[in-house]
């Protein structure tokens, strides 16, 4: 995943420090159509594991916003930028109710590798999703 984020932080001049905060959601190998089921149950119900060996959603979304909250803290006024695995993102964007668990898996889907989402996280008020660059970017 640093290999998505690394052109565009040389281009900028800034360093990538790699954080096991944003790791993807835990999860153990399964075959394509279970795995899929399974990623389709992991959006839908974010308190409860999907399979076995599974992070919760919600745990996985909550662990990227504490990195997210302690990076900005560090550097206040400044964006930053994260880099992680779809599912991780996902469950973060639901977390942060910028999209519905009922949404999450089109829009899990809908991804590319690489992809970006912009997000705006205001002081106060929901964070909104400004801008997502798919495949037609």
């Amino acid at each position: 995943m640093v290999e998505s984020l690394r052109p565009t932080a040389e281009m900028l001049g800034v360093d990538v420090v790699i954080d096991d905060t944003f790791r993807e959601t835990d999860a153990r190998w399964l075959p394509d159509e279970e795995f899929l089921a399974s990623v389709d149950r992991l959006f839908a119900t974010p308190t409860s594991s999907p399979a076995a060996g599974w992070e919760r959603p919600r745990d996985a979304g909550r662990r990227v916003l504490a990195g997210m909250m302690r990076i900005s803290q560090s550097a206040p006024g400044d964006g930053i930028a994260v880099c992680s695995g779809g599912r991780a993102l996902t469950s973060l964007l639901v977390e942060l109710g910028t999209i519905s668990p009922e949404h999450a898996f089109t829009y899990w889907q809908s991804i590319s590798m690489p992809d970006i989402a912009v997000l705006e996280m205001p002081a106060s008020g929901p964070a909104v999703m400004i801008r997502h660059f798919a495949d037609d970017r």
